[in-house]
């Protein structure tokens, strides 16, 4: 028997009101909430937890990858940029203006995961309202893929990755960018 760790994505700019599609997920196990920094994902969050009478604790080690000068710029217009693609094949670049390199963001989320699995409550599950990249890393650990690989992992905006994950570092991937609560 392990600890299940959901994550889920943001859905961008929208507060989710109906906690059902965590609720259809983890049903009645002890739960803890867990968002990142970004107000948009404890958000999404947000309205499980109150149902349940919990707060969204914030650990900003979940926040999504600092891109630096290319924050809020949309994917597809940076694909064709030859520095984009050193940023998606190597570990050790960083985006102009600051941004954050794949390994900085690996340590980062290896160590927000360690300690919301250390925290999880007996018999229960840690919820974490994430990013895509957190998510990719977290993947992309456990299926034992490099770089290159993850970035071929979709993980949609409020999609649901569930992991059930063992003391000994193993465990299972029992869905992953599950949108399905959507429709």
């Amino acid at each position: 028997v392990g600890d299940v760790v959901a994550e889920i994505g943001h859905r961008g700019g929208e507060e989710r009101r109906d906690p059902d599609g965590i609720d259809a997920k983890v049903g009645s196990l002890p739960v803890r909430f867990i968002a990142s920094d970004l107000s948009r994902a404890q958000d999404t969050i947000r309205p499980a937890a109150r149902a349940r009478g919990l707060e969204v604790e914030v650990d900003p080690d979940w926040d999504e990858q600092n891109f630096g000068e290319w924050d809020g710029e949309l994917l597809r217009d940076l694909v064709q940029n030859k520095d984009f693609r050193r940023l998606r094949d190597d570990e050790a670049y960083a985006a102009p203006g600051g941004g954050e390199t794949h390994r900085e963001l690996v340590e980062r989320v290896r160590g927000a995961l360690a300690r919301a699995l250390a925290s999880a409550p007996d018999g229960g599950v840690v919820v974490v309202a994430s990013h895509r990249k957190p998510i990719m890393v977290v993947l992309a650990d456990l299926l034992g893929i490099d770089l290159t690989h993850a970035w071929m992992l979709s993980i949609g905006p409020a999609s649901f990755t569930g992991l059930e994950l063992w003391s000994d570092g193993h465990g299972t991937i029992s869905f992953v960018n599950d949108t399905n609560h959507l429709r």
